[in-house]
């Protein structure tokens, strides 16, 4: 990227001083009688060695003192022939450190080296790990990015890096480096990092990290005009609630970690014309540019991994679903709903470390439906995290006019100003601000559950209906000033009118299937409560009898749930056990002896284990 020319300052000492040997740690020389001082050169805060000079032409090691030269280095002057031939080139353009960074995520160390561009002659700038210029292979390769660095010149480039370090320690700005585009925590609070831009407490000093841009990245910025863009919103959002809730869900991801929530996934599907696409992508460039923000399963697990290694508390979008395989769909939505993150690779070959998690809400599009009866596939314990509306919100003639609005690029000012709001409230005393949020949560929550007594099916995801109920409320209030106990009724009446529709879309499916999903997400949720067999340490466990709290037993081919336990979640979810038990052992998935009459559960030991329980094939359950 170009830079503003940094400008040079040298100071220069008195030439006809006492002679001394040392003067504060400055350079001097006897000349005869009379005592020489090297000035002092500067760029900016930057104060260079005092064995080398910056000149416009490149940096250079001073073999010995020119007393007969006055002209002072800088970076439009070229040193003089007499002058040269006291210097020794190390390499062909200027080089210097302009500001030192501390990665949040790792505490890595990081020099932003700043460099004349040997084809434009712009200063360029190059965030760096220290480890990047301390080896002969790492520092040769920043090449690559025009750093002025060759085999020949590296051992001593990084000799002069070196000293500029520990001269520039204390006088060079610190900043926080951020590598992921998202929330960050920093001492004076909470901000959110999008794109180049941060959003959050002023007097913090920080700066995007480069070496962990995605493809991605790109996208988060903004273009054309605000108010333009907030007009069509308000448009979009009257067409009616289905519409309403898939746009406001894009501003439910910096929410999530908030009030504790988690990732999942809003499907939007239906024939060609329905709208769909452009809805999305509309919702999508609250954000940025909703072409670069657009993303395709035709990527590596690995991709995918590393992609959201460097975004979170973002939307992301999958359209067109109906182009990839199922596997491929399975693969990649229980990876991105289970938050799985590995280990980052840095420039230099090392491991940053594990990242925990991410926080997001997964869009899609296609024209089939990935659950239920006639989806593509079977998601296991994530589905009750996935929220799919087969509607159509757009006739085809609005649907074509809203694609055409995109054109005229128009994007990236809503999340500018939901998080601008969200910061001001994050940022009261004593956590106040994240308390209000809660609170607003909860009350919506409750809410929301009492108006869906009579669809308790829907209880599963009564949190992810009320993460986009509360980012409705609060873009109606921040972005409208619309009055809080009318954006509180819309927006429950929102999730409320989507849950009626899951509710029906639904009713086609088998009892005893959305009884396996419930089972399946309560083994992802509360995974302490279930002991593998097959674990050595969760089987002794359960052999002695020594557990506090148990759910469920896993085999390679068992599944034992306790009754007890079994019975309270599928009452609290609105499921009668015993016509889903009778419904299971219909299906071939619950385990029953030949003889069985009048019950489902059948006695299984382990050790000194000993119980009655519910027995399903492990294919059913947990390997589907």
């Amino acid at each position: 990227m170009s830079r503003k020319k940094p400008e040079l300052t040298v100071v220069a000492s008195d030439e006809t001083a006492p002679a001394q040997t040392q003067l504060d740690g400055e350079s001097s020389r006897d000349i005869g009688d009379v005592h020489y001082k090297k000035p002092q050169q500067y760029i900016g805060n930057f104060q260079v060695p005092h064995a080398y000079e910056v000149w416009g032409d490149g940096l250079y090691a001073v073999l010995a003192p020119s007393p007969d030269d006055p002209a002072l280095p800088g970076l439009k002057e070229t040193p003089s022939s007499m002058r040269r031939a006291n210097l020794k080139l190390v390499c062909h353009e200027p080089l210097w450190i302009q500001r030192f960074g501390t990665v949040l995520d790792s505490g890595e160390q990081l020099a932003e080296l700043a460099f004349k561009d040997a084809f434009t002659d712009d200063v360029r700038a190059l965030w760096v790990g220290r480890d990047q210029i301390a080896s002969k292979i790492a520092i040769t390769k920043l090449a690559a990015r025009g750093v002025p660095i060759t085999e020949a010149n590296c051992l001593a480039v990084m000799h002069y890096l070196d000293a500029a370090l520990h001269m520039n320690g204390g006088r060079l700005e610190i900043v926080n480096v951020l590598t992921r585009t998202g929330a960050h925590t920093l001492p004076n609070g909470i901000g959110w990092l999008v794109g180049q831009r941060w959003i959050g407490p002023h007097d913090t000093q920080v700066a995007p990290d480069p070496r962990g841009a995605t493809d991605l990245n790109p996208g988060f910025t903004v273009s054309g005009l605000e108010e333009e863009w907030f007009q069509k919103f308000r448009q979009i959002a009257s067409v009616g609630p289905h519409a309403r809730w898939l746009i406001y869900s894009s501003f439910a991801p910096p929410l999530l970690r908030l009030v504790d929530q988690r990732t999942f996934v809003v499907h939007h599907w239906g024939p060609s014309g329905s709208g769909k696409t452009a809805l999305a992508k509309f919702a999508q460039s609250a954000w940025g540019d909703p072409n670069i923000l657009t993303m395709s399963f035709n990527r590596t697990e690995k991709s995918f991994v590393e992609t959201f290694s460097h975004v979170d508390d973002v939307p992301v979008l999958f359209d067109e679903l109906q182009s990839s395989n199922k596997d491929d769909i399975l693969k990649i939505l229980y990876l991105l709903c289970l938050e799985q993150g590995r280990g980052r690779a840095t420039t230099a070959g090392g491991l940053q470390r594990r990242i925990s998690g991410w926080h997001t809400v997964v869009r899609m599009t296609g024209e089939e439906p990935v659950i239920g009866r006639d989806g593509q596939v079977d998601l296991g314990g994530v589905t009750n995290r996935t929220i799919q509306i087969g509607t159509s919100v757009l006739s085809s003639h609005a649907a074509l006019d809203l694609h055409q609005w995109l054109g005229r690029r128009h994007f990236g000012w809503g999340a500018m100003r939901f998080l601008g709001r969200l910061a001001e409230v994050m940022a009261l005393p004593d956590g106040q601000g994240q308390q209000l949020i809660v609170e607003r949560f909860q009350a919506l929550q409750e809410a929301v559950r009492r108006r869906l007594a009579s669809l308790p099916t829907q209880h599963a995801r009564l949190s992810q209906l009320t993460v986009v109920a509360l980012a409705e409320y609060l873009a109606n209030r921040w972005f409208f000033g619309a009055d809080p106990e009318l954006a509180f009724e819309g927006a429950v009446s929102d999730a409320v009118a989507v849950a009626t529709t899951l509710a029906d879309e639904e009713q086609q499916m088998p009892v005893a299937e959305q009884a396996l999903q419930l089972f399946r997400d309560h083994y992802v949720a509360h995974r302490h409560l279930w002991f593998d067999l097959n674990n050595e340490a969760e089987a002794d466990v359960i052999r002695a009898n020594k557990h506090r709290q148990l759910f469920g037993v896993v085999s390679e081919v068992e599944v034992w749930l306790v009754q007890h336990e079994a019975n309270t979640l599928l009452r609290k979810a609105g499921y009668p056990p015993r016509r889903v038990w009778s419904d299971l052992r219909a299906s071939g998935a619950l385990v029953l002896p030949p003889s069985a009459k009048g019950t489902f559960a059948t006695p299984r030991r382990h050790g000194q284990f000993y119980s009655k329980v519910y027995v399903i094939l492990s294919d059913h359950l947990i390997g589907a």
